[in-house]
């Protein structure tokens, strides 16, 4: 990260390929009418070599979790394309709780999975505040 960080405007690529920086900054921040927002999220599968693209659906939760945090619930199916039609699709399932106070990103959790000649590929992720 240090070699880019040097030279931001050489390095985009890696950062738009970087499943941490995309899930990261995605933009969760805004409004969310009837508490929820239909939205369009692209990952890159480096194991294919191609970027995913999901419709998705974020669901603001009417109620502070347990843990007195906010959760945002984002889940949505594989866009279809002409690789893909007529196959099964993959889904996105993704849960982001922030801080009540700050708003700040407490954790991300889920997973992202695509298919590819009949074979699940799936990312889980989870990343959690120290």
């Amino acid at each position: 990260m240090d070699n880019a960080y040097a030279n931001l405007n050489l390095k985009k690529e890696m950062f738009r390929k970087n499943m941490f920086y995309k899930l990261f900054f995605l933009p969760v921040y805004g409004s969310y009418p009837q508490f929820l927002k239909k939205n369009y999220l692209q990952v890159y599968f480096s194991g294919l070599s191609q970027e995913i693209g999901y419709e998705t659906e974020s669901v603001l939760n009417r109620e502070y979790t347990r843990g007195n945090k906010i959760a945002l619930k984002i889940t949505g199916t594989e866009e279809e394309n002409l690789f893909n039609k007529n196959r099964t699709k993959g889904e996105a399932n993704l849960l982001y709780k922030l801080n009540k106070e700050t708003g700040e990103v407490f954790s991300i959790t889920g997973y992202l999975s695509t298919f590819e000649k009949n074979t699940e590929y799936k990312i889980d992720f989870q990343l959690y505040e120290q």
